[in-house]
């Protein structure tokens, strides 16, 4: 499998750099690139899915980070990989193995029960109890979530056709369910009847025979925090499906240490949040995508991310239909202001424009010089009126009419109408026109 630097963003995500947000690094090198989770007492627990993807891990260990200290010691051992874990009420633990395809329980007082629910699993992932203590599972495999009851037999609770390797799993304070899909950027929300349907989709690294989507989840406060371990970014969704980037500089595929505009994440996957949701602590890998072992999760780090409750409300969002429709109008004013430099800035650097009449012109500076008017002339009006905008991943396209009014040196004027197409570009997630087509229209 090669990955290559190529990124799909079809969320509508805004960014959230709060100053108290600070990224730092509490463990190095435990080789533990599985679930997280966190006890009452605020230890730190971090398993251990194996040493990289695709590769079969017998025999691995989950890891205890005593509270403060950070000190490390082996919590349970003997897992067929060890993925995503939780805690119920009473203090149990419980793990998922994905190779062994069985959820394991680790009783208060030290005892592993390894083949505790075994049943129907398919590379079992994510786990979360609710308030009953039971326990919900992803069946990443089966591409479903399944319920287990209290004596470890599990069943079937949630399908869906949206289903993509469903990964991580989080619980709201009202029973609602999040699963996030590791085969592309989708989070589903589930209710307690098992009805699933898309909450957000978050960015997606592409390249790959698949897409690689999201890490786990995990919910706090009234908010879901999820990991993209394609991309390396932390997100922040509210119950409206609304979501913001609040830490992680996309594609960067390494791990910094700083605040939410510097901070940097490669392959994140684990997440839990403390006891006052004021801190995440987040498991990542040493080697990127881009690197000579690009499947390899080991190394692995344990990371922490304070300042949570400094954020306040998420903003609204503008969709991309709107904000195509934003960059419309600034084409018209830069046209209108004789600003070509922002005007072509508009264009991708390979686009290419097909003027009424004219041969096909391709490159930016050559569609600058295209649209830089004779002197004497002016622009006083440009309207661009779109029928459809049409989103299709990292592309769009759009078509209407536009109406333009320019002005002569001897105070003469003269109107046009007529008709276009355009196909935009998603570049850095700024829309960008790539094919631009137009032609004049009988009054």
């Amino acid at each position: 499998m090669k990955f290559l630097l190529l990124l799909i963003c079809i969320s509508y995500t805004s960014t959230h750099f709060a100053q108290g947000i600070k990224v730092s690094t509490i463990a190095k090198k435990i080789n533990a690139s599985g679930g997280v989770s966190v006890d009452k007492d605020g230890n730190v627990y971090v398993s251990d899915f194996g040493e990289a993807l695709g590769k079969v891990s017998l025999n691995t260990n989950v890891y205890k980070l005593s509270k403060n200290t950070w000190s490390i010691s082996t919590f349970a051992s003997g897992f067929r990989g060890a993925s995503g874990s939780c805690f119920d009420s009473k203090g149990n633990f419980y793990q998922s193995n994905p190779f062994g395809n069985r959820v394991s329980k680790v009783t208060p007082d030290g005892k592993v029960v390894v083949d505790w629910s075994t049943n129907d699993f398919k590379t079992p992932i994510g786990i979360v109890a609710n308030a009953k203590d039971e326990l919900y599972v992803c069946n990443c495999g089966g591409n479903a979530i399944r319920k287990i009851n209290k004596d470890g037999l599990s069943s079937e609770f949630a399908v869906s056709t949206e289903f993509n390797c469903p990964n991580g799993l989080a619980i709201d304070d009202i029973g609602n369910l999040y699963a996030c899909n590791f085969n592309d950027g989708k989070i589903l929300k589930i209710d307690k009847k098992g009805n699933a349907t898309v909450f957000v989709e978050l960015p997606a690294l592409q390249g790959g025979s698949k897409p690689v989507g999201n890490g786990h989840v995990t919910w706090k406060n009234g908010y879901l925090y999820a990991v993209t371990i394609g991309r390396g970014e932390l997100y922040r969704i509210n119950r409206e499906g609304q979501s913001e980037l609040i830490a992680g500089i996309p594609m960067a595929f390494s791990n910094i240490d700083g605040d939410s505009k510097t901070a940097t994440f490669c392959k994140p996957n684990g997440i839990a949040s403390s006891i006052t949701g004021d801190t995440l602590y987040i498991n990542v890998s040493g080697n990127g995508w881009t690197s000579a072992n690009p499947l390899s999760l080991h190394p692995a780090h344990l990371r922490m991310v304070t300042g949570l409750n400094s954020l306040g409300e998420i903003k609204p969002m503008k969709t991309d239909i709107e904000l195509i429709k934003e960059i419309s109008k600034q084409f018209s004013q830069y046209y209108i202001n004789a600003d070509y430099d922002n005007l072509a800035n508009i264009y991708t650097p390979d686009a290419k424009i097909f003027p009424d009449k004219t041969a096909i012109i391709a490159g930016r500076e050559a569609i600058k010089k295209r649209w830089i008017l004779p002197e004497g002339i002016t622009v006083i009006r440009h309207i661009v009126t779109p029928d459809e905008i049409k989103i299709l991943g990292d592309h769009a396209y759009d078509y209407g009419y536009y109406e333009v009014e320019s002005k002569r040196a001897d105070g003469s004027s003269a109107t046009g109408k007529g008709k276009y197409v355009i196909i935009w570009r998603k570049e850095n997630d700024t829309w960008k026109i790539h094919l631009d087509i137009w032609n004049s229209v009988q009054k």
